[in-house]
């Protein structure tokens, strides 16, 4: 149980998290969301940027529509447009596959 108790604390301080989406340059529609800058046809994140994802209908969840795009807080998982069957590890979410 100690040895337990050990890695689950060491997991904690070296920064072990479950998956996390991550912000990366999207393709521009509209206004950039905020924390993006336009660089030419993309909206580009800054170092503190959210995740940001071009919106489909509904935002999935842990994500908030600001203009076209669907914006995600600390606890959004990464999210793609749904083409087809959402592959392995990712779920349905309206127009969306979020990663389990």
């Amino acid at each position: 149980m100690r040895s337990t108790l050990v890695m689950i604390s060491l997991g904690l301080a070296v920064g072990i998290n479950p998956v996390q989406a991550q912000a990366l340059p999207i393709l521009k529609n509209g206004v950039c969301p905020i924390g993006y800058t336009t660089q030419g046809n993309y909206c580009v994140p800054g170092r503190q940027a959210p995740v940001a994802i071009p919106k489909l209908g509904v935002c999935p969840i842990n994500y908030v529509t600001q203009g076209n795009y669907c914006v995600g807080n600390q606890r959004a998982k990464p999210a793609v447009i749904k083409s087809g069957v959402c592959p392995s590890g990712y779920f349905t979410q309206g127009n969306y596959c979020v990663s389990q």
